[in-house]
């Protein structure tokens, strides 16, 4: 190797940097680092030149400003099998340089841990992206490094191409310089990925946080919509078996997510489980009482309140023992011995619950497919936005966080709701919220005997869920809640003839007025809430 060969390093992570300054070292390549970087390797008696001592120019502006000079970006620019590129290089009295190593200034842990506004911005990393990002354009003759998990990989091809070199063997030289080609553009693009997801979380804090401390209104709705996602991981398949999938986190915690959650034990998930899994979430985390969730394929089949899970868990079984084989159950208080038991005789995908007692863990682990996730109720993050893919385009939306209390209600018919069936209704209305449009939720005593989902037709849907009401013997003085307004009064008609008692919709009908007289001639309390939950 020339000894003249450099190497910029410009670190903020300094995991397993000792060992690729070594190993460079070793190799006769020469260390450029700027001050930080510097005084960490000079902590570990690893010698190294500062920058300044290459471009003769000290860092100003109180370091925002130490990088950015035309040796350093012509030593990384130039293309070493360029002669003129040589030329131009020796005319300012600068070097190639062939390896850099750079990652920026942690913002993402700056904002999460909620600095001022001015510490977020003095973290903004201007020439460490700069470095990189010209690094990664000259791959073919630079190493652009962004990643200390690389460090290794990185040496091991330095060090073949070093010994094939070393032992003057043409066709060793040969095939170290394919794989170093094919390693270096496998760099470029990690790097170039590094800094667009760098860039778009600067452009997302800006967009969405430093706007709300502006007198101007807030951009909801930006002209370019930049997401910082992170592969969490890789999936087994898609929603089938022919589908490659993988899954993304953005980078900003935004809203209490399934991937918090700590897998105690079982399988990995899969995209399905991944999605069932936050809908049963989603749908405990509506719930400051103890409550049992059950879901299957997005939908819930059955949930109940009592006074503890266990109880809740035996009610919502009883609501509907079947649908759940194979499916979610989520739980927010600790999950007990007596609860295991009782989950521990069923085939189930994945239990959710804050924390598990020994003995209950004890009794799951038994089922050895059985995934267990803990996650803290605790520390609940309301979602901020969906977002729905079209080929070649995404639409984004508020996530539906709405809530709803008495005061929200309006009691449209002369039959009034009872205390009773006025907490029947809003236990009602938190699940239709998270049944597939069109939804309807028969339940009584904060339990749900009958849930219609995504038919194509209302009606139908209450059709199925009075049916499964009746089927279980709980339909009479049961309450019922739609997700959407009734475009006829045939649905009322269908509740009566099942003794429905009380009913909750949004409202806003052309035919509202019939439906309000059905209920009327029936004696059924109508509340409007004028807020539709459609979920498609």
């Amino acid at each position: 190797m020339d000894n003249n060969a450099l190497a910029l390093i410009s670190v903020s992570d300094k995991n397993s940097l000792e060992t690729l300054c070594l190993g460079l070292l070793d190799l006769g390549y020469t260390i450029v680092s700027t001050e930080g970087t510097a005084a960490y390797l000079s902590s570990k008696g690893i010698a190294s030149l500062l920058i300044s001592s290459v471009t003769n120019f000290e860092s100003i502006l109180h370091g925002r400003v130490k990088t950015l000079d035309p040796k350093i970006f012509a030593g990384i620019l130039a293309r070493h099998d360029q002669k003129t590129d040589m030329q131009d290089l020796q005319k300012i009295s600068a070097k190639p340089i062939s390896v850099v190593v750079v990652n920026p200034y942690p913002f993402q842990k700056c904002i999460e841990a909620k600095h001022t506004i001015t510490d977020a911005i003095e973290h903004i990393d201007i020439g460490g992206l700069a470095l990189l990002r010209a690094a990664a354009k000259n791959h073919q003759s630079v190493l652009a490094i962004s990643d200390p998990r690389d460090y290794d990989t990185a040496l091991y091809h330095l060090q073949a191409l070093s010994v094939g070199r070393s032992m003057n063997d043409a066709q060793m030289i040969k095939a170290a310089e394919k794989d170093f080609l094919e390693f270096k553009v496998e760099q470029a693009q990690k790097a170039f990925s590094m800094a667009s997801c760098y860039d778009a979380q600067v452009a997302e804090y800006f967009t969405h946080s430093i706007s709300k401390n502006a007198k101007k209104k807030q951009v909801k709705f930006p002209a370019q919509l930049h997401l910082s996602l992170t592969k969490h991981s890789e999936l087994r398949y898609g929603e089938n078996p022919q589908q490659e999938a993988a899954i993304y986190r953005h980078s900003v915690a935004h809203s209490t997510s399934v991937l918090d959650a700590r897998q105690l034990h079982g399988k990995e998930l899969s995209y399905n489980n991944y999605r069932d899994a936050q809908a049963a979430l989603d749908i405990a985390l509506e719930f400051d009482e103890s409550v049992a969730v059950g879901v299957k394929h997005g939908n819930p089949c059955a949930v109940a309140v009592a006074k503890n899970s266990a109880e809740a868990w035996k009610l919502a079984y009883k609501a509907d023992p079947v649908s759940i084989f194979g499916g979610i159950v989520a739980i927010n208080t600790e999950l007990t011995t007596e609860l295991a038991s009782s989950l521990s005789a069923l085939f189930l995908e994945i239990i959710i619950a804050p924390k598990y007692t020994r003995e209950a863990l004890a009794i799951l682990k038994k089922k050895s497919s059985l995934r267990l996730l803990s996650i803290p109720f605790r520390t609940r993050k309301k979602h901020s936005f969906d977002y729905q893919s079209l080929p070649g385009a995404i639409m984004v939306q508020d996530h539906d966080n709405t809530s709803l209390s008495e005061r929200n209600i309006e009691c449209v018919t002369k039959k009034k709701a009872g205390r009773k069936e006025l907490e029947d209704l809003l236990f009602a209305w938190k699940i239709v919220k998270h049944v597939k449009s069109n939804a309807i939720v028969v339940a009584k005593q904060k339990c749900t005997y009958g849930i219609g989902a995504g038919q194509m037709s209302r009606v139908q849907s209450v059709q199925l869920a009075l049916a499964q009401a009746e089927k279980l013997g709980r339909a009479r003085n049961a309450v019922m809640a739609s997700d959407a307004f009734f475009p006829m009064p045939d649905s009322i008609e269908l509740a009566a003839q099942s003794n429905i008692k009380a009913i909750i919709q949004p409202g806003g009908s052309i035919r509202d007025a019939q439906c309000i007289e059905v209920c009327n001639i029936h004696n059924i309390a109508m509340l409007c809430t004028r807020t539709r939950h459609f979920l498609h």
